[in-house]
């Protein structure tokens, strides 16, 4: 493709790090275009080796997002002025033709600014995450401010897209008139590059990785073990971050209480760059999610874990309750429930049929569930000045 001249911002209220398909995007329009900049909160060290032509511009103090949620209203408001101020600074500098906002925060902050901002630059907006109901309903000011801010943006925006078409009716779409497209969280394959092929091991690892919370039945398959599939012992590998530390030590007693205090390992997260290697033990992927919430239910091509698996060449799976019909198309994904029996029985037939499903998986990441190809229509729609 060649290179073409669009000088491109974009705007995440958290780090790129922390948000796999935004990692993809940026990494993605740098390969096309002249210039990305990224206005971003530094809740986490920079580790990810970025293109030249990508400029960071963190705002604020490094802290964790824990530390952040912990500290009190003043630097809260104090964070949102600074970011506010370096928005506006980058914008007037840069006067970029892509305005790339993602989620609710941005879509706030370019409300406030966009009076002062000079032209109108193409107003492309994403959300990783749907604005539940039941928050909007706390009478929380901040919740309904950013949803009054998402609704604003969505009236101006000329392109709009969502992870997973599944949640397009959680938007108020009555005032956009601009360019809808779904793009799935698939990962890219600038990232994750080939792998050694499969095989199946003694133990058997079941894997999961991301935030490690209620919703996800980790509980389950704790309480599942020990168990067997194909004569291996089976082993559930936990990686990830929890911001509840009440939950994670119930978790831990629960392993505790298990015949083999083996069974079960819980490790930090790993930065993105290095979960490959992570999971290089692994042989299934764990990508439940309950039903608790409207993020759960419309999961679909949302799911980061899903296709992460898939493209390492992990079988997958995912909760029978919650059964995508993008899912049912995948015959390396199986529906289960954290139960010993449902996943005896998921997991033996894997066992008996590992390095197919595990090449088949791999196989339809790089045909098609890869974030280029996903990413492709998007970027026809991208001014080039």
């Amino acid at each position: 493709m060649p290179q073409a001249r669009n000088k491109i911002l974009v705007v995440l209220y958290s780090h790129p790090e922390l948000f796999p398909p935004t990692l993809n995007a940026v990494i993605n329009l740098a390969a096309s275009n002249g210039e990305v900049h990224l206005l971003y909160r530094p809740h986490k060290k920079d580790e990810w080796e970025w293109p030249s032509n990508v400029h960071l511009h963190p705002s604020g103090q490094e802290m964790t997002i824990r530390q952040f949620m912990a500290s009190g209203a003043r630097v809260r408001m104090g964070t949102h002025a600074r970011f506010i101020r370096d928005f506006l600074r980058l914008v007037r500098r840069l006067k970029p033709q892509t305005l790339l906002l993602y989620d609710a925060y941005p879509a706030l902050f370019y409300r406030l600014i966009r009076p002062l901002v000079p032209g109108k630059p193409f107003l492309w907006y994403h959300s990783h995450d749907v604005i539940e109901e039941k928050d909007l309903q706390t009478g929380d000011r901040t919740i309904a401010l950013l949803k009054s801010a998402e609704g604003f943006i969505l009236g101006k925006a000329d392109l709009f897209t969502l992870p997973a078409a599944e949640r397009k009716p959680y938007y108020g779409l009555g005032s956009f008139k601009g360019k809808y497209l779904t793009i799935p969280n698939f990962p890219s394959r600038k990232v994750f590059r080939e792998p050694q092929p499969r095989k199946i091991a003694d133990p058997m690892t079941l894997a999961f990785q991301g935030s490690i919370c209620a919703g996800r039945g980790l509980e389950g398959v704790i309480g599942s073990l020990p168990m067997q599939a194909a004569g291996r012992p089976v082993r559930f590998s936990i990686t990830g971050f929890c911001n509840d530390p009440a939950y994670l030590q119930r978790l831990k007693t629960s392993i505790g209480g298990l015949p083999d205090k083996d069974a079960v390992t819980i490790r930090d997260a790993v930065p993105y760059g290095r979960l490959q290697e992570a999971q290089q033990n692994a042989h299934v992927g764990w990508a439940y999610y309950g039903m608790e919430s409207n993020m759960d239910q419309s999961i679909g091509t949302a799911s980061n874990k899903f296709f992460e698996a898939c493209a390492m060449g992990l079988p997958v799976l995912y909760n029978s309750d919650n059964a995508f019909e993008a899912y049912r198309r995948f015959e390396w994904a199986f529906p289960v429930q954290p139960t010993r029996e449902s996943l005896s029985a998921q997991l033996q037939f894997i066992a008996e049929h590992y390095e197919s499903l595990s090449a088949r998986a791999r196989d339809q990441f790089l045909e098609e569930l890869n974030f280029e190809i996903a990413f492709e229509e998007a970027m026809k729609l991208l001014p080039h000045a």
